[in-house]
């Protein structure tokens, strides 16, 4: 009868109660017994003995376990088995407790996104946090005000449907992310979806590998204006696939094309004498597809494996040569002329303390011939008294 008793008690409890804590919290387990000698205690740890090789380190003692600072790797489950000498060693095994640890919200963060609809447009407001377990209460104010909320149960990540029109200020919007221990703020977002216009730059970047030979051309298009710009690009007159691929490698052996920056840059690899073109990009609203492109002007673009002459290093070389100079030289002139201004001052301090003189005569007297100059009082004039 006492060993049947003994079984039925022997339970795993938990500090806090229920299991349920955040990151850097303390955890205590507990495997309890009606009696507290003749025991030995094996842990668990997902079904795993605990040794000291488990991951991550858990070092009980007797029958406590005890992590000063949880982190999300000791959420698991833990039990605990009971190695009793006066039931001739038989062991009795606790219920399984499963632990829970939560992480902390980081800030919340906001983008918004704009596409046609049928009848008009509409506009989308994406709120996130990159870590933090749920649940969480997010919610969107438009100018201070609430206008929608959620309650996130998996996903760390809520969309709201906003009403938004193309060229017109729709409000500053932010959100809000809550859980029982956080309160958290986004940053503000501008609800404005400014149209493409205006005029279209297109730069090009040439890239060397260490041999000096030409590894690759990048191409930058960067129009004035344009919340959701869409590029298409132009190899002599002739529309380049709007599915390209992502940017190649820099030592692929044929011509090869791809796309960074959501299409806003375009690189070209694979170099070879005679490569190359005339190349132009257009961008117009990416909502729209009716809308007009607005094209840069032609850009040759020279591709040659050949590497770089002897004479272009050395101009490289003393270009950047020359910089260093003309920096050293801006801080030797910057120098000096602090040098003056602190000579200066000093020079006006002595010239106007002649004045003041007569109110302390006899000390200041004796600190003048100390020095090697002298007041004489009836004539109001300085004048040099030879050093006795």
């Amino acid at each position: 009868m006492v060993d049947l008793l003994f079984v039925i008690r022997t339970r795993l409890t938990s500090d806090p109660n229920p299991p349920v804590l955040y990151e850097g919290s303390r955890l205590l387990l507990s495997c309890e017994a009606p009696v507290e000698s003749g025991l030995s205690y094996t842990w668990y740890f997902n079904r795993s003995v605990v040794t000291p090789q488990t991951a991550p380190p858990l070092r009980p003692v007797g029958g406590r376990l005890v992590v000063e600072r949880v982190t999300e790797q000791h959420a698991g489950r833990y039990s605990c088995v009971i190695t009793a000498r006066r039931t001739n060693n038989r062991t009795f095994s606790s219920r399984e407790l499963t632990v829970v640890v939560k992480a902390f919200l980081s800030q919340p963060r906001i983008s918004f996104s704009f596409s046609q609809a049928a009848g008009g447009y509409e506009g989308a407001v994406t709120c996130w946090t990159s870590t933090g377990s749920p649940p969480a209460s997010f919610s969107l104010s438009l100018d201070g005000e609430e206008v929608a909320s959620h309650n996130a149960t998996a996903s760390m990540t809520v969309t709201f449907p906003v009403a938004m029109e193309p060229a017109q200020d729709m409000g500053a919007a932010r959100c809000r992310v809550k859980t029982d221990v956080q309160d958290l703020w986004s940053e503000t977002q501008p609800l404005v979806v400014v149209p493409v216009g205006g005029h279209v730059e297109l730069e090009v970047e040439y890239l060397y590998g260490a041999d000096s030979k030409m590894a690759a051309a990048q191409l930058h298009c960067r129009p004035s204006r344009g919340t959701f710009p869409s590029f298409s690009w132009l190899l002599n007159g002739a529309g380049l696939p709007a599915d390209l691929l992502p940017a190649p490698p820099l030592h692929d052996a044929a011509p090869r094309y791809g796309l960074v920056d959501g299409g806003r840059s375009l690189v070209l690899t694979g170099v070879a004498p005679g490569g190359g073109g005339s190349y132009r990009c257009r961008v117009r609203d990416s909502f729209n597809d009716s809308a007009p492109w607005f094209e840069s002007p032609a850009v040759l673009v020279r591709l040659t494996a050949a590497a770089l002459t002897t004479i272009e290093i050395i101009s490289i070389s003393f270009c950047c040569f020359l910089l260093l100079v003309l920096v050293a030289g801006g801080v030797f002139v910057m120098l000096r002329l602090g040098d003056r201004r602190r000579a200066t001052s000093r020079r006006a301090s002595t010239t106007h303390s002649g004045p003041r003189l007569p109110a302390a005569l006899p000390s200041l007297t004796a600190q003048r011939t100390r020095a090697g100059v002298g007041y004489d009082a009836h004539r109001q004039t300085l004048q040099l008294i030879p050093v006795q």
